[in-house]
This record gives structure tokens, C-alpha cells and sequence, in this order.
């Protein structure tokens, strides 16, 4: 009777010490496929943190969106003008001495001439997003200018006589400028951009020319007369360098999918120096261009 006993009880440790075994093993294993699937998880997201935020930092923080044309007129507006201002650009004032006597004095304070313009312009990048800001851009040009000439007359009609004093140059600037830009209309076709720039350039071809001729009307130029009855002597003159703050305003029309055409204003304020001379401050200054844009985008 004990034997049998203990064989039974022998029997049920075994069969409890089996189902506990099992049950362990299925919550081992089960743990570790819990665990195991967790680090494959976490590591799979660590992976593509790792994989994308290398690339946002590795993007230009400037890509370029257009390329810009313009041909237009670059004008200033002194407050006034006088011989002696004239006079500062020569190199050799006393050169230019004329008798004056009996003459009377009429002065010119605009200049005008045109103007070639190129420049590129780039969209900042938005760090946030890894994407480009279409409604900003960083536009950076250059530009030539034609002669533009600053004169001085002093003229008799009874004499039927007249000198003219006169500074030509050309001159090379680059521009900077930062704006904010947008479309308009039904199918956004209106481009515009707004914003404030900088442009500074440097004279060629500096000389002070002399016209001694016949009577003209006031507000006439000089050219007006026959070339034949005029005398032209020239002397060499001082570079001069100028500096522009201005506000850039375009409003261009979509022509096509990659080209828009229209009209640039460039008001502002402007100093000019001579070198190894004057300084001066410009109350007025401007350009009004007609554009084309080539968009890259």
C-alpha cells in the first residue's frame, strides 16, 4: 500500500514538475520574442533619425530659383550743382580756367543714363522642414551704366556764345539685395517682390570736357548744336565711387511656365565719392528697368 502511494505521489511531482518546465519555457520565450521585436523596433527608428537628419544638414542653405535680365535708365537727383563741384572731379582743375565774365550761369542736377543688369537669385533654406522658401529670396547682380554727365553752362545769348563745363563716366556695380516675394491673380501669373538692397559701383572712362560754342536754349544740351561750330577739349578726371541703399519693387507677368517679363524700381538714396576728393550725399536716386526672369524651378 505504500509503495503504491509513493509511486502515485512520485507520479503527480512529475507531471506538475513537466507543466511548470512548459510553463516557464513559453513565458521565457515569449519575453524574449517581446524583447527581441522591441530592440528591432527602437533600432529600426534610430535608424531613420540617423538617416534623415544627416541629409537636412547636408542640404545648400541656398538654392538658386532665377536668373534675372533688365535693361533700363539709372538716374540721380543732386540738391544742387555748382562749377567748383564740377570743377572736384578734374584732376587738374587749373587746367579747365576760362574767362567767365559777362556770362550767365545755368546748372544741370540730374544725371541720367542707361544701364545693362544681370543678377541670380537663391532661396533660403527652411531648416524645420528640409524645404526652400519660395516666398523669400537673396538676389545678388552686377551692372554696367553709360555715361552720365554732370555739367555746368555759362552762356550769352547777345554774344551768341557759350562754355559748358562737364564730368562724364561710365561705370560697373554689383547689387545685393533681400526680398519677399508673391503671386497674384486667378492663375497666380502676377509675380511681385518687395524688399531692400544695396548697390555700389566704381566709374571708368573718367575725363572733364570742355564745349565752347554758339547760344542754346535752356534746358537744351549742348549736342543740340552743329558739331561743326562747337570746340571740345578733354583733361583727365578722378574715379569716383558710389554707394545706394535702395528699395527694390518688381511686378512682372508670367509669360510662359519658365519666364516672366516686367518692370523694376529701384528709389533710394545714394553718396559719391571722389577719390582724394569730396564726398557727397545724393537726396534721390533710381533706376526703372524692364525685366526678364528666367525661374529655374
Amino acid at each position: 500500500m505504500e509503495q503504491v502511494l509513493l509511486s502515485f505521489l512520485n507520479s503527480d511531482i512529475s507531471h506538475i514538475s513537466f507543466i511548470f518546465n512548459q510553463a516557464f519555457n513559453h513565458i521565457t520565450m515569449k519575453n524574449l520574442t517581446i524583447n527581441f521585436l522591441l530592440i528591432m523596433f527602437l533600432g529600426s527608428q534610430l535608424h531613420a533619425q540617423t538617416a534623415v537628419l544627416p541629409t537636412t544638414k547636408t542640404l545648400p542653405k541656398w538654392k538658386m530659383a532665377h536668373i534675372n535680365f533688365g535693361l533700363g535708365i539709372d538716374h540721380a537727383q543732386y540738391n544742387s550743382m555748382s562749377l567748383n563741384d564740377v570743377l572736384a572731379f578734374a584732376k587738374n582743375p587749373e587746367e579747365l580756367s576760362r574767362d567767365l565774365s559777362g556770362l550767365s550761369e545755368e546748372v544741370n542736377t540730374q544725371t541720367a543714363g542707361l544701364a545693362i543688369y544681370t543678377s541670380f537669385s537663391f532661396n533660403p533654406l527652411n531648416k524645420k522642414t528640409g524645404t526652400y522658401k519660395t516666398n523669400q529670396e537673396l538676389r545678388i547682380g552686377a551692372g554696367m551704366y553709360s555715361p552720365k554727365e554732370a555739367m555746368v553752362s555759362y552762356k550769352d545769348e547777345s554774344k551768341d556764345t557759350s562754355i559748358v563745363y562737364c564730368n562724364r563716366h561710365g561705370e560697373l556695380g554689383i547689387d545685393g539685395s533681400y526680398r519677399f516675394m508673391g503671386q497674384a491673380g486667378k492663375r497666380k501669373r502676377f509675380h511681385w517682390s518687395v524688399g531692400l538692397g544695396l548697390n555700389a559701383g566704381l566709374t571708368f572712362s573718367n575725363e572733364m570736357i570742355i564745349i565752347q560754342g554758339h547760344y542754346f536754349e535752356p534746358g537744351l544740351h549742348p549736342s543740340t548744336q552743329r558739331t561743326m561750330d562747337t570746340e571740345e577739349v578733354r583733361y583727365e578726371a578722378k574715379p569716383v565711387y558710389y554707394l545706394r541703399p535702395h528699395i527694390p519693387v518688381e511686378l512682372h507677368y508670367q509669360l510662359t511656365n519658365k519666364m516672366t517679363m516686367g518692370l523694376n524700381f529701384r528709389p533710394g538714396v545714394g553718396i559719391q565719392k571722389i577719390s582724394k576728393g569730396n564726398t557727397n550725399f545724393i537726396p534721390r536716386t533710381g533706376a526703372m528697368i524692364i525685366g526678364f526672369k528666367c525661374l529655374l524651378n
